[in-house]
């Protein structure tokens, strides 16, 4: 059972330290820095490895050409041109997919 009277007023409580007190270093919270980029970012990451995927396929598209089989070559051109355009779109960003798009 609870009691009726209430002595906690059930809200946290703030201290702050005195200001003759000295604040130890490790205490003080770290200065907010903005974290540096490194390589582009995920982007531009995604686009290298799709220019990858175009690399690989347009050598495919050689060794079926190489081996007389035309249908696997034309497929792997396909692969190679559609890799390449997703790359071109991910480095354009948000901003120029419009114009890569129209031309």
């Amino acid at each position: 059972m609870r009691s009726l009277h209430r002595t906690d007023p059930g809200q946290l409580r703030l201290v702050t330290p005195d200001a003759a007190a000295p604040v130890a270093p490790a205490a003080r919270a770290p200065a907010s820095r903005p974290r540096p980029r490194r390589g582009g970012g995920r982007n531009l990451r995604m686009a290298e490895r799709l220019d990858g995927v175009a690399a690989q396929a347009e050598r495919d598209a050689m060794d079926a050409v190489i081996a007389g089989a035309d249908a696997l070559a034309r497929d792997a051109l396909e692969r190679a041109a559609a890799a390449r355009k997703a790359a071109r779109i991910l480095r354009a960003g948000p901003g120029g997919v419009r114009d890569l798009l129209a031309s």
